[in-house]
């Protein structure tokens, strides 16, 4: 069973991915400040990450075994999914999202994953 790292400042956008993946056969935990994503980061039993842009900077210090996405949405400023890429996200959630393409999306990450 795989773990996933929810990192979102809004409980509503955790909520529904945790749910979905919960239901596609992931442990998943929810987080919703910097100092919780780099606690768990730093214990190494996460596999993939799904973080908003505000709590990105916890990537800093550790990561995740598979890789992380970044969550995006009108707000955020130009270039951050650039920012992202270029340091190492695996891939782009645009909110509002599907949470089916979600799930899809970390299947796939896992499934690259050695």
């Amino acid at each position: 069973m795989s773990t996933v790292v929810i990192a979102a400042a809004a409980p509503q956008v955790a909520r529904i991915l945790e749910h979905k993946l919960r239901r596609e056969g992931h442990q998943v935990m929810c987080v919703n400040d910097t100092s919780s994503v780099r606690r768990v980061l730093e214990d190494g039993d996460v596999d993939v990450l799904i973080t908003d842009a505000g709590l990105r900077s916890a990537l800093e210090d550790a990561r995740p075994r598979a890789g992380w996405l970044l969550m995006l949405d009108s707000f955020d400023p130009p270039g951050t999914a650039h920012a992202a890429m270029h340091d190492g996200a695996a891939g782009i959630v645009r909110l509002p999202f599907k949470p089916t393409a979600v799930a899809a999306q970390v299947a796939t990450l896992l499934s690259l994953t050695p």
